[in-house]
């Protein structure tokens, strides 16, 4: 699997929260058109690279009936990128046991909690998305110097289409599952489906450049809304990881540390090393402001993550390349709940280097086997050229 940014993509510049009646819905003086969908039935039908088009994948009918199928929305050119996937379309890899249940958590409605220990790396889930779509390109020609605020209303009311035609291309039992999902835009003039998408919705690590008609180019950056992968709530200490398995077309969720029996499994939607106050304005969207260990004190943690934010993955120097050093360097990043960072993973082979040197192999295996399982669970690259 390829790790792939816990995030939300959708541009910032749509609102959120609570926008006035008046601003909702298409503008009065607007007489555009959208880009034009077509759907597809099968991968096999024939289509053009700049199309924009609707279809199940993977589209097998024993692959779709066992695990799922996914409702997409995506150019031509990234459709056959998917298509020439090596191996596409496999069965999505299974953990190995069950390890979680959902539970409901005050105020942040259901969550993931592990029923057993979670081993580091260990797979906790893998299902097929239940939609595949571009983060949000507007897919619409607009008049010079139309307004942002209006270009807004137009490209949420174009959304709310395209994704009912493109949900309407997986079986009722997964678009119920797509519109049980938490909507946090309830009041911001996003319909109901696009709503969803913006709350739940995971890099996927594809992009490509779409030119649906001559004189129009949208950048579309892919991302996935999963069913379970979408219940698992925030923490700017997280302690699992959303992966990509391209192969398989499904989303997954790795522990990125030991996760006890009855805690909550979390990931983070933000960038964890960036300051408490700079997190919740980026965590508004979502409805809830996070409480989590880090933003509880931030006075401490802002000082450790701002220090860590400005070292390079392999910058060494904080334990001159000594066991003794890497340990108290890892011992630290476990207080801070820094296990998703990439000097996490790096000084972990740093002490296991170390110790293989001082012929300790003991220990020596133990932090490069360590080092080996994070080295699958840290950010990687999806769908790579």
């Amino acid at each position: 699997m390829s790790s792939v940014p816990s995030s939300n993509t959708v541009t910032p510049n749509f609102p959120f929260g609570t926008v006035e009646k008046s601003e909702r819905g298409l503008p009065e003086d607007w007489d555009g058109e959208a880009i034009p969908i077509r759907s597809l039935s099968s991968p096999k039908e024939p289509f053009n690279d700049d199309e924009l088009l609707a279809i199940k994948l993977p589209g097998t009918l024993t692959s779709d009936d066992e695990h799922g199928s996914a409702a997409c929305m995506l150019g031509g050119r990234a459709l056959r990128r998917i298509l020439a996937t090596p191996g596409f379309p496999q069965s999505p890899p299974q953990p190995s046991r069950s390890v979680f249940e959902l539970r409901e958590v005050a105020g942040a409605g259901l969550g993931l909690f592990a029923t057993v220990d979670i081993a580091l790396g260990e797979l906790i889930l893998c299902e097929r998305p239940l939609l595949f779509s571009p983060s949000w390109s507007a897919f619409v020609t607009f008049p010079p110097e139309y307004p942002l605020e209006k270009i807004a209303r137009v490209t949420r009311h174009e959304w709310e289409k395209y994704l009912a035609k493109v949900l309407s291309h997986i079986p009722e039992t997964r678009r119920a599952k797509y519109l049980a999902l938490t909507n946090s835009h309830l009041h911001d003039g996003s319909g109901p489906l696009f709503g969803i998408k913006r709350t739940n919705c995971w890099s996927s690590g594809l992009e490509e450049t779409i030119h649906p008609r001559e004189g129009v180019s949208e950048q579309a950056p892919y991302v996935m809304v999963g069913d379970l992968s979408s219940r698992v709530n925030h923490s700017c200490c997280p302690n699992s990881r959303v992966l990509i398995h391209e192969p398989s077309f499904s989303l997954g969720l790795r522990a990125l540390r030991t996760i006890r029996a009855g805690e909550e499994i979390t990931v983070s939607y933000c960038d964890i090393l960036a300051p408490c106050e700079t997190r919740q304005r980026a965590l508004a969207r979502y409805g809830f402001r996070c409480t989590c260990a880090a933003c509880s004190d931030p006075g401490k943690s802002d000082h450790i993550r701002a220090y860590w934010s400005k070292k390079g993955a392999f910058d060494w120097s904080d334990a001159t390349f000594n066991s003794a050093g890497a340990l108290r360097v890892i011992s630290l990043l476990d207080g801070a709940g820094l296990q998703s960072i990439p000097q996490y993973r790096s000084f972990h082979a740093m002490a296991g280097t170390v110790f293989a040197k001082e012929g300790k192999m003991q220990k020596a295996n133990k932090y490069l086997g360590r080092w080996t399982v994070l080295r699958q669970v840290q950010p990687g690259m999806g769908w790579a050229e």
